[in-house]
């Protein structure tokens, strides 16, 4: 059966919040997704000029972002967000 390539974004611990992901015929289609969202994430700066988001390099199919200062910083609760690349079957499966 044919694979597909789909894009998971969710936070550490907690299921993927959409139900249909962004679906891709091959792997090539789905990391070119993902390098443009990673480009528009590293991009986007808040009314002061300040970066809004700290943005990771993606590394084998998948990077992780967070509000900037927040990613290990033991005072925030934010978990941050991870978005991979997966591998699934035709019919959605893996």
């Amino acid at each position: 059966m044919p694979k597909k390539y789909v894009i998971i974004e969710n936070t550490p611990g907690y299921l993927p919040e959409n139900d249909d992901p962004l679906t891709f015929d091959s792997y090539a289609e789905a990391l070119n997704h993902l390098v443009e969202y990673n480009k528009e994430l590293s991009e986007e700066f808040d009314p002061d000029g300040f970066p809004t988001y700290e943005v990771y390099p993606i590394v084998n199919g998948w990077f992780k972002y967070g509000f900037l200062g927040s990613i290990g910083n033991p005072e925030s609760h934010d978990l941050g967000r991870y978005v991979t690349i997966e591998e699934v079957e035709e019919d959605g499966t893996v």
